[in-house]
Order: structure tokens, then sequence, then C-alpha cells
């Protein structure tokens, strides 16, 4: 790559003079890490010409790279990246589309763009000697509605010629137009000081309008005296304006009137011939005044031109070509009319080939065909005494299609299937797959209230334990208490794995998750679960995954999908070619068949392309998709980019939003439906027919486009008051890095409140890097240390030990002038660095330096977090008595705030620890159960329950196994209340181990609550406890 070096990466070559080694030599370098040099096509006059690959999608992209002449000349530069920038404003099939422009450290400048295939029209030219009206207008046309599109942008293109279209033959004989080349285009409205010097010219000789040859502005009116010089040349073959010598050339634009066509072809009407001269007037003013006047010119010429006629071969009378009989002596000319070739005036013919998108066009259908021995596998797989398969295979092999044929043909055997899919919205949301599928089963609406989810879940026979966390789970709403995190993780999976197994009942079910690479974190660790948990119960899992998700053994097996055979191809192709023996037909088959190499998905494509008239079966898959969809009208085309940018399923309200609710997008929108790109998946929403369109389509749309799609999704998802997950994906995608910073705090905060660390790490990462850059201008410094602590505690907490110490250490770097979050800081490096680092010292100094920042300030919550850190080392290094002495110091400092945290119970909990451990056993006592007393109409139950449990181990430990009794009765209580099912069996099993008349009844609820949870260790903790010889009674 170009990133740091002079030397490619990736092939060695020394780039930092270009034209020191062969063009041919670069073939292999990589730009932007992700465009990589695979051909050498061609040279130009300024540039080296190759075809390039999108590592990540597939996809062909023309590369331009500066020869080192032109490097070293900063305004020739600065116009060379003119040129994506111009272009990269406009979004139309006609036009070529630039992707991005760049220079290298080593200053090597490159454009790229997307990649086309064809014959410029001056070769075309060159090659028929003149072009004949029908094919003449169909691409003057293209010409025209690409220059409306531009001049709309404000752009003038500066340099219409036919060495800058490029023509590209469809199957249909029709031909598909590009306006290339905006190098040296102008915007009519930009504020940026000219890169022209005075008296310079631009543009081609040829084809430069007299104002500009004057040294005027080009405008519109200079592109359109171009388009008719083009269209000139294309009807006789012959410049109008010629000349030996620049001069002559540019003289006679200036002076002299072309010569007339009829002189050259004859056969020209004369409409068209005024119109033509029309463009090509002296005077701006008396051309057409824009694009879309002149293509309407054009048609209502042709409209207007005398209906050709043929002379009757009996009697020599002229019958026009739609009468089937002379109408003087009633000759049949039917088959004369269908022999005789059609002159250069005839109007039958389609005007616009974008327009006539649906002509003739079928469906495609590709019904399932082949897999037999992995259908076979499949149900060998069914009977079996494993609960999960694996189905692997790369993109477009069909792994979804064949999931669907599945369910199909198990639902047909009474078999409940439900497929589970990831994240429409491509936010990768934390749970939704797991949440779709509940959702699905129990027929809920998405996201359902509290009544919905009670009324679904009492008709299951799960406990009443298990509602509180089904009910926040399927609402997603915030915890009601504050139970520690890992319980209510740990406490939420049983749960909602009970209801679950509850609403499969003894109904055979199949599920299917497609995709389980593109899963959240949660929802993956969630399949894990359930497979674990799967024997036993009338339910087998089967997972889809582009690579491996399980290790094959004794709870599953794994199953490649292959490529399909060209025998079951072909006959697809020529199916729905509809033809079985035109050998044009056979001959794109075979080419399809030995390009797809039995991927399906590239047949499909490949099949739709040649019914919408392609011919370009390339080898790659995505440059198939990228061809249809620059064969799309523009309304169309840019519905479709849109779509792919916002993910899966997109909201018809966004389409409506951002395109208008009018015939034209209703049109357009049934373009793309009857072209496969899209599907109706409901009232409101569409689908893309494959998530491989949101995978290739973004990643060649040009960046400022796609930018502004962004931006327009942001822009409606903000109205509609939608997802901060979603918002901040966008947000991200359009550039916006400061408007995106809150969206991704809000959606880590939500991620946290949902049990995500993993991916609450990404958020709270990406907003990091955001506001990092700012604090390189003294800027965003308190927040960004804020963000520093926060991120650094979610990568400990996550066991990325050496991710958190570096942004903690960061984040020291700027909090100097803000105390608390400095003592934030501190405690968590002291926290790592005891706990992961053990290093006992280092973490001594750091904590004891939080503690007096943390006294600095008044806000509770920190105090409370710093002392509660300080207690947590103090006890790892065994240092009860300083323990207690500064635990009492921070309790001191916190009673004496009006707002005590809701957690600073738990310091008392230390802080008895301490004084038990230090052999103050009383004092430690005395501590807890004066906190009960102060507390007893304040604590919560979770502090009650965790206070009772703690002093019923005390008193164990003391041998005063009937003091402890009533303190560990109190914690069961308590702690199965709040949801804490195994913190309840765990203190059952505490009673049911000291000497007690109830121990079978502590022994019996310990076994039900870990049979509820599936807690392996208690069920095995009540059977060695009922019988320690391990032997059970006859």
């Amino acid at each position: 790559s170009y990133e740091q070096s002079p030397l490619c990466k990736n092939c060695g070559a020394n780039l930092s003079d270009i034209d020191a080694v062969s063009p041919v030599a670069l073939v292999g370098a990589l730009l932007e890490n992700r465009y990589q040099l695979v051909e050498y096509l061609d040279e130009g006059a300024m540039a080296y010409v190759y075809r390039g690959v999108h590592v990540d999608v597939g996809s062909s992209v023309a590369v331009k790279i500066l020869k080192s002449n032109f490097q070293t000349d900063e305004r020739f530069v600065e116009r060379f990246q003119l040129e994506a920038r111009a272009a990269g404003a406009l979004n139309h099939p006609n036009i070529l589309s630039v992707i991005t422009v760049g220079s290298s450290p080593s200053g090597l400048t490159y454009l790229i763009s997307e990649f086309v295939q064809g014959i410029t029209l001056n070769k075309l030219i060159g090659r028929e000697g003149r072009i004949s009206l029908d094919r003449t207008v169909n691409i003057v046309n293209q010409i025209l509605t690409a220059l409306d599109e531009a001049h709309s942008h404000g752009i003038i293109h500066r340099d219409i010629k036919p060495e800058n279209i490029m023509i590209t033959q469809l199957r249909s004989r029709e031909e598909f137009v590009k306006l290339l080349d905006f190098g040296i285009a102008r915007q009519i409205y930009q504020q940026t000081p000219r890169l022209t010097m005075p008296g310079e010219l631009f543009g081609t000789p040829e084809f430069m309008a007299p104002e500009v040859i004057r040294g005027q502005e080009a405008t519109i009116s200079a592109d359109l005296y171009a388009v008719g010089v083009v269209l000139y040349e294309m009807l006789t073959g012959h410049t109008p304006f010629a000349g030996e010598g620049l001069f002559n050339i540019l003289k006679s634009h200036l002076e002299t009137s072309p010569e007339p066509m009829s002189k050259y072809n004859p056969e020209i009407p004369s409409g068209m011939e005024k119109l033509i001269l029309s463009a090509l007037n002296k005077d701006p003013e008396q051309r057409p005044p824009s694009a879309m006047d002149f293509k309407f010119m054009l048609e209502n010429v042709l409209n207007l031109t005398p209906v050709p006629t043929l002379p009757c071969p009996k009697c020599r009378a002229s019958v026009t070509a739609d009468q089937r009989f002379c109408p003087n002596c009633g000759l049949s000319m039917q088959k004369i009319v269908e022999e005789t070739p059609a002159p250069a005036g005839d109007v039958g013919l389609k005007l616009s080939t974008v327009d006539s998108i649906l002509y003739d066009e079928g469906d495609v259908e590709m019904p399932f065909s082949g897999r037999e021995s992995e259908l076979d596998s499949v149900s060998a797989f069914l009977f079996q005494d494993l609960p999960i398969l694996e189905v692997n295979g790369p993109l477009g092999i069909g792994k979804t299609t064949f999931l669907r044929q599945i369910a199909a043909l198990q639902r047909a055997e009474n078999i409940a299937c439900h497929i589970v899919s990831p994240d429409p919205t491509m936010a990768c949301r934390p749970w939704h797959p797991v949440r779709d599928l509940f959702w699905r089963m129990l027929k809920l609406p998405p996201m359902p209230t509290e009544r919905q989810v009670l009324e679904i879940v009492g008709t299951y026979s799960i406990e009443t334990d298990d509602e509180a966390h089904v009910v926040q789970f399927l609402t997603a709403m915030p915890a009601k208490n504050e139970i520690e995190r890992a319980v209510r993780l740990r406490e939420r999976v049983t749960s909602i794995l009970r209801l679950l197994l509850a609403a499969i009942g003894k109904t055979p079910h199949l599920l299917l998750f497609d995709d389980v690479h593109e899963f959240d974190y949660m929802s993956r660790m969630f399949v894990d679960r359930l497979v674990s948990v799967a024997r036993g119960f009338p339910l087998k899992i089967i997972v889809t995954s582009e690579t491996p998700h399980i290790q094959p053994g004794e709870l599953g097996q794994s199953m490649i999908l292959t490529r399909l055979d060209d025998d079951l191809i072909a006959p697809l192709v020529l199916r729905n070619l509809k033809v079985a023996n035109e050998e044009s037909y056979h001959n794109h088959a075979f080419t399809l068949c030995q390009s797809a190499m039995g991927l399906p998905l590239h047949v499909s494509e490949g099949i739709h392309l040649l019914l919408e008239g392609g011919v370009e079966l390339s080898s790659n898959l995505s440059d198939i998709i990228q061809t249809r969809l620059r064969r799309l009208p523009p309304k169309a085309m840019r519905l479709l980019q849109l779509s792919t940018c916002y993910g899966d399923e997109i909201p018809l309200s966004l389409l409506h939003a951002a395109e208008g609710l009018n015939d034209a997008f209703q049109e357009a929108l049934r373009v793309l439906i009857k072209r496969g790109f899209l599907q109706q998946a409901d009232a409101e929403h569409v689908r893309l027919r494959h998530p491989v369109y949101a995978r290739m389509i973004p990643a060649q749309i040009t960046a400022s486009v796609r930018l502004d799609f962004h931006a327009i999704i942001l822009d409606y998802l903000e109205g509609e008051n939608g997802p901060c997950h979603l918002m901040a994906r966008h947000a991200l995608a359009a550039g916006m890095l400061e408007q995106a910073v809150p969206h991704l705090e809000c959606s880590g905060n939500v991620c946290e409140e949902d049990l995500d660390d993993y991916s609450a790490v990404e958020n709270y990462k990406q907003a990091y890097d955001i506001i990092k850059i700012a604090t390189l201008h003294g800027q965003e410094l308190a927040h960004f240390a804020q963000l520093s602590a926060r991120l650094g505690d979610l990568y400990r907490f996550t066991g990325q030990i050496a991710s958190a110490e570096e942004v903690l250490k960061e984040g020291l770097l700027v909090c100097e002038d803000s105390p608390s979050e400095e003592a934030v800081i501190l405690s968590s490096l002291a926290r790592l660095t005891m706990n992961s680092l053990k290093d006992e010292e280092r973490a001594g100094t750091l904590i004891n330096r939080a503690t007096r920042k943390a006294r600095e300030s008044s806000d509770p919550a920190l105090l409370y977090r710093v002392y509660f850190d300080l207690s947590t080392i103090e006890l790892a290094r065994k240092r009860f008595s300083q323990g207690a002495l500064m635990l009492r110091e921070g309790l001191k400092v916190v009673s004496s705030l009006s707002n005590s945290p809701m957690s600073f119970w738990r310091l008392f909990l230390r802080l008895a620890e301490f004084e038990f451990q230090a052999g103050q056993q009383e004092e430690a006592v005395r501590i807890l159960m004066n906190a009960l007393s102060v507390g007893e109409t304040t604590l919560a139950e979770l502090p009650k329950g965790r206070i009772h449990y703690m002093l019923g181990q005390f008193f164990l430990r003391m041998g005063r196994p009937h003091d402890a009794e009533p303190h560990m009765q109190k914690a069961v209580e308590y702690l199965q209340n709040i949801g804490d099912r195994q913190g309840a069996a765990e203190a059952s099993l505490t009673i049911a181990e000291s000497p007690t008349q109830d121990r079978e009844r502590y022994l019996d609820r310990a076994m039900y609550l870990s049979m509820q949870i599936g807690w392996k260790q208690g069920l095995e903790k009540v059977e060695s406890l009922r019988h320690p010889t391990g032997k059970k009674p006859n």
C-alpha cells in the first residue's frame, strides 16, 4: 500500500518516481489497502490506466495513475483531483462513476472509477465511417440525459468529444452510453479560486465553442455546441470545422459555416440537419437552451420525419411501411416490407435504452435444484442424537435457499420451523436475532408491551421467577432493580432458555439460524447455550456461516455446500431465456456456466443481466451486479443505492421521504421489483433480494454520493426518533463525526444496559477515536477522559487487558484539569494493575492517588467508586486493618454528603469483611446489623439479601449456626425475590451444610432452584450432601 512508504508493501515497487519502473511492474500494487492493480491497460498523455479489483467485494475498477512529469505540477494535480470532485457529485447511469481520488505520501496521485467495457465513439466512427440515424439518436439522447444531470448540479463538462463517450453493445443490439472524463470539468457555482491561468484553453479544438475560443467562460451552451459537433460527425463521418493546424481549426469555428450535411449523407432528414446547425450557431443564445430541450427537439424532429415508403413491385405506387397491401393494385406487401432494410430515417425505434427498461423482459425463476446428497445428510442428522448441524459455504453458494428448502420439506412433515436472520438494519443491534425469534414464536409484535408479554408467557409453564427476566428481555426495557450485571445476564439467559423450551413443549422444532457470522456477540452466545441444553428436547438446530462457528464433536457436525454442476445450471439458464435452439443463447448459457463456476447467485445474476440486454458475463459476480445497477433508469438506480446503504430491509417511508411519493417513484420501485433487486416484505417494507447487494453496491458508489445517502437516512431516522444504534451507524457513514458521537455513546449505553459489553466496547471505541482527534487541538479533554474511563473499564471487563491499559493511560494524559475524571482513570488503572498485571505495589500507589483526587470532589458516586476499588485492592493484598482504616475514612466522607449513591451499602459489606478478616468478628457483625437497622425502611431487597447472606456466613464461621440460620433464610427469600436464583440456592446449601432440623427442606429448595436454572454444580452439591458416601439408598 502507499500509506507510509514509497515502496509498495504488496509488490515492492518504488513508487516515488513512477516512470522509473515499467507500468507493468506496478501490477499487484495495493492502493488504500483495498484496490489492487491486476492488469495494465493503456497509457494516455498524462496517466497510466489499469484495471483494479476492490479486494473486499471483488468488483473491478479503473485506476488512473499520473505520470511523474505531471506530479510536480501542483496546479495540474489539483485539476486532476477536481475530476473526481466534479464527477463524484454525479450519480447517473450514463456518467462514469468516480469512486475516489488520492495521493500517497510518496507523491503518487491516482483516480479510481468504475470499470467499463466497450468501445469509444471515435473508434466506432473510425470503424464504420458514419452511424445510422436511429443509432445516433439513441446514443446522443443518452449523452444529453447525462449532461442534464451534470448541468443540474452546476457542472460543465468542457470536453465533450467522441473519445470521452464509451459505447457498450447490448444483447438487444442497442447501445449503452457512458460519458467519461470530467478532468477539466468546471462547477458553475464553485467558490474556490480558478485553477486556469488567463489565456489558457481547455478542451479539444474540433469541439470547442466560439465563445470559449474567445476566452469566455464555458457554459451549458458550450457543452451543447460540442454535442452538435458530435452529432454532425456521427451522421456524416466528418467534423464540421476542419483545417490544417490548431489555428485554422479554431478560426473555422469563429468564421466559417459547416458544409451541408447532405454533401456527406443525403439521407439525413432536413429537420435533423436544421436542428444540428442550430446547436452549432456562433451565438450561444441561438442554441438549444438546455440538454433536455435539445433532447426534446431531437425527438420532435424524428416524430415529424416523413414515414418511409416503398415502391409497389407491380404498379410502382408508393406504399408506406405500415400498409399490408398496396392501396393502388392490392398486392400483398407483408413479405416485401419484412425483407426490406429500414432506411436511416426509420423512426420505429426506442429512443432511450434506459427508458425501455422492462421491454420484453421476463421473470427469472430459480427453482431449488441439486443438493440431493446434502438434503440426505440433513435427513440423517435429524434422526441422530446431535443437537446442531452447521452448514458452511462462501457468499452466494445458496445457504439461505438451502435453509428455506429444508424448512419447506420439514414443515410438510409437521415439524415447526423458524428461520432466524441477522439484524436487517446491519446495525448489529444486541440480541436482535434472538428477540425476533421469540417475537415470532410467541406471536408477539416487535417491541411488545409488558402486558402483551405477560399475557403470552402466562400460557406457558414457566416459573414466576422467570417472568421478570423474560419481560425485561422481550420488551428491551431497563431492569427495575440494581442486581449485579453478571447475575442479571446469567438469570436472563436461563429464563429465556426455559421459555423457549416451554414454547417448544412436545412439538418437534427445527431452528435455522442463517448467517450466524453476522449475528451480534450475545446472539451467538445464546445459540451456543441453546445447543448445550437442547439434548432431551424435540429440538434440532441448523446454522449457516461463511466460516466455521462450531467445533464438530459430540454436540454437532458440519457440512460444506459445494458449487453446482454445469449440467444442473445450463437447463436453468436456457429455461429462463425461454429458448432451446437459438445458437446465441446457447453460447451465452455456456459462457455463464463457465464464468459462474457453479455459484448459484452468480448464475441468477447472470440470467438477470442477459434478460436485461447485457452480455458482460464476467467471471466476477460483483461486476455483474454493478453492470446491472448501472443499466437501471436514474431514479431506480438511486433508489436501489439508497436502499443498500440502509440495510437488508428498508422502510418504504424512508424511500418516500427521500425520493417523493409520485408516479416516477412508483415506476422506479416497479422496475426494481421486476428486475429482482427488491421484494415486497410487507405493507411498510421492501427487502433486498439478496444481502450481497448491501455488501457490494455501496462499495462502488462515489464517496460524496454515498455520504449524501447516509445523511438522508440519518435525517429520516432523527425525524422518526429511530434507534440510536442505527443513527450512530449512519452518522459515521455520512462522515458526520461530531454528530455521531452522542449517538455512539447512547448506543454504547443501551448495549451496556442490555448486558452486551462487547457491542458497548465497539460503540465507545468509535466515539473515543473521534474525540481523540479533537484533543489534539486542545478540545473535548474532559469528554475524552470520561470516555477513556468508561472504555477502559469495559475493556477490562471483557478481558482485553492491553487495550484497557492503553486507553486509560491516554485518558490520564489529558485530565490534569479534571480531578474527577483523573480519579476514575487512576482507580481503573489500579484495579487493572492489581487483578491482571499482578503488580500490588503499583496498584497501591495508583489507588492512593485516586483517593486523593476523589476527595477534591463532592460527587458521592465518584467517592463510592474510588473507595470501593480501594477496598477491592486492599482485600486482594490482604491488608485488612489498613483497608478498614481507609474505608472508614471513605464512609465518613460519603456519609457527610446529602445524596449517597444507591450502591453505598456495598461499602459497609466490604468494611465488615475487613474487620472480620482482621479478627474483629463482633465488630464485623455489629456493622452489618447496624446497616440493617438503619436501612430497614430504605434498603431494597438486593442489599438486604446480600447483608443477611454475609451475616449468616459470619455466624457460621464463628460456630453459631443457630444465629446464622435466620439470616440465611432471609437471604434466600430476598435473593429469590430479586431474581438471583443461584445466590438463593447457594444460601440454601449453606444452611443445609450446617446443623439444622430443616436440612431436607433447604436441600429441596436448593435442588428446585438449581434445576430451574440448570446449575449443574448446585445439583451435584445437593446429591453429595444427601449421599455423602456416594451411594444412594435402595
